[in-house]
């Protein structure tokens, strides 16, 4: 055995082996597949397609609670609305700037 093969921590001798065959096979696979994401950039298009997916359920709830609540003031509605569509609107605002940011390279 050389000294290669072996670490001294802590006053124990250490012999390093190699994992087995299917312990570097899966973390080969893995490599592999982070490369093939981390290249693409699949998290920034998952994030952006998820914003705007809320968005859009946002919109929508938004639509029904107006008609389903005719009966109440208007002004009443349009705070109820407005309570959930800005803190929306600002989240969408950041991601989209971060998402075209990170495309160029900022």
């Amino acid at each position: 055995m050389s000294e290669a093969d072996t670490t001294v921590i802590n006053n124990t001798t250490v012999i390093k082996e190699a994992p087995p065959p299917e312990v570097t096979k899966t973390l080969s696979i893995m490599t592999v597949l982070w490369d093939w994401f981390d290249q693409r950039d699949v998290e920034k298009h998952l994030v952006a397609i998820f914003t705007l997916a809320l968005t859009f359920v946002t919109v929508r709830w938004s639509m029904h609670y107006a008609d389903v609540n005719q009966a109440r003031n208007g002004t009443d509605i349009g705070l109820i609305i407005a309570a959930i569509n800005v803190p929306m609107t600002a989240l969408q605002a950041a991601v989209i700037k971060w998402y075209f940011g990170a495309r160029t390279g900022e």
